[in-house]
């Protein structure tokens, strides 16, 4: 009988591993869990290009349902609608990433497709992937944010509780209308980060944050500053020497030279945070004094800019030496809106004597920072609206590179254990956003196009 009985299980064992599991739907939350199904959906998309006769690679737009089963293995079966992007297709490349550098090309229609891959990690190799199902889906229109994901969940997503959203970042509006509509945002801001993380090539965490009942235009229009002119940058060049010894890590936040995290609330005025976080690490450095200088003032008082509706650190750098320089942040205190200017000049605490543009190359960049201190940068800040940790490292069709429309503060660099090298990033949301206020980025791609515009002020 005991004999029996343990053939019995032996044999309901064997069964679920030649594929006698039952087939399951995977909701978004069981989907960000589950880091086999990730895994799958991106070998997949990779093995539908490389069997396709097409010039172009296909990237995921939207994500209908994931059904996973229990086989010799994991079966996997994604329906997913694919968009043409202007990345070249080249068969069979196990380095190419989804997406990589890559863009919509429109003149490609979308398909829907039915995709079946079985990951057997002990095979050589791991995953056997097949077509299902194919189907032009004829004049689709394609929103202005690129990737959607729609699960069975629908709108809403279970055990994402609205209420606690509200109590956690102190969220009221003005009517049920308007808190419907910012649900519905939540919602569908939820389901893009789930997205982004899963084709982020970087170990980082996306997910809910103060801004994620924003859509992009509004969180644009409110917190980043209008395209950054990248003609726009001071003529003089800082040079480094190209066989520098740069050190493995900087980290000028413990050299004394960077002040604590800012807020600069619902105003586009992160230029100004980015220019006073450079020259309070040029002055602390050189002059041996941090002080905690005024944004306000730039908002107020800098006549090339526009206050908190965007501005440039090149042109701020002017516009501080116009004024005689800057006052601290205690006798200049920020608002969070543009005022008139209320500039003492015999109260100003530091001065500039110039700036300078740092090269583009991220290790001559490196060097520099190890060298002279915290650098503005312009960055693309499309990533960061739900960024909560790790070092990100987004595909560009997320973070287009030519269109900077935030200013942050470099201020130090360093490697993570499994070798992965990241910039150091001060932003200007409080410290309640990221890692305390900060943002780690990884370092040597050109990501988010951070090194288009590395400035500094000169302080003798």
């Amino acid at each position: 009988m005991v004999y029996s009985v343990v053939c019995l299980l032996l044999l309901i064992n064997v069964g679920q591993l030649l594929g006698f599991g039952e087939p399951r739907s995977l909701t978004i939350e069981q989907f960000q869990r589950d880091v086999s199904a990730q895994a799958a959906f991106r070998e997949a998309i990779n093995h539908y290009n490389g069997q396709i006769n097409s010039a172009f690679s296909y990237a995921p737009y939207q994500v209908h349902s994931i059904i996973q089963q229990l086989v010799a293995g994991n079966l996997y079966k994604f329906d997913v609608t694919l968009i043409g992007t202007k990345c070249k297709n080249v068969p069979n490349d196990k380095s190419k990433q989804i997406l990589l550098n890559c863009g919509i090309n429109e003149t490609i229609q979308p398909k829907r497709t039915l995709l079946r891959i079985v990951s057997q990690p002990w095979m050589k190799p791991e995953y056997s992937f097949k077509l299902l199902h194919e189907n032009i889906e004829q004049n689709m229109k394609l929103h202005d944010q690129l990737f959607v994901i729609g699960f069975p969940a629908g709108e809403t997503v279970s055990g994402l509780d609205f209420e606690n959203f509200k109590k956690e970042f102190n969220k009221v509006y003005k009517n049920a209308q308007e808190e419907l509509k910012r649900s519905k945002i939540l919602h569908s801001n939820f389901k893009k980060a789930i997205l982004m993380r899963l084709l982020d090539k970087g170990d980082v965490e996306y997910g809910i944050t103060q801004f994620s009942d924003l859509t992009e235009e509004e969180f644009r229009e409110q917190y980043l500053s209008p395209a950054f002119d990248l003609t726009k940058k001071p003529k003089r060049m800082g040079q480094i020497q190209q066989d520098i010894r740069t050190p493995q890590s900087v980290d000028w936040r413990k050299l004394g030279a960077v002040t604590p995290v800012k807020n600069q609330g619902s105003c586009g005025s992160c230029w100004a945070f980015s220019t006073t976080g450079n020259i309070e690490g040029q002055w602390s450095i050189k002059m041996k004094q941090l002080i905690s200088l005024s944004e306000q003032q730039l908002v107020d008082c800098d006549t090339i800019d526009q206050g908190c509706n965007g501005g440039l650190p090149s042109q701020a750098y002017k516009a501080i030496q116009q004024m005689g320089g800057l006052e601290s942040e205690d006798q200049y205190s920020y608002t969070a809106t543009r005022g008139t200017c209320k500039l003492d000049k015999s109260k100003i605490r530091v001065y500039i004597n110039g700036s300078e543009t740092i090269s583009s190359s991220e290790n001559l960049m490196a060097g520099w920072n190890a060298l002279n201190g915290p650098i503005s940068i312009g960055i693309n800040a499309f990533a960061m609206q739900f960024y909560h940790g790790g070092v990100s490292h987004p595909l560009s069709i997320f973070c287009n590179p030519n269109h900077l429309d935030h200013g942050v503060l470099i201020v130090g660099f360093n490697t993570t254990t499994t070798g992965e090298p990241f910039w150091i990033i001060k932003n200007s949301w409080g410290p309640s956003w990221g890692e305390d206020g900060y943002y780690r980025i990884y370092r040597g791609s050109g990501s988010c196009g951070l090194n288009k515009m590395p400035t500094s002020a000169i302080v003798n």
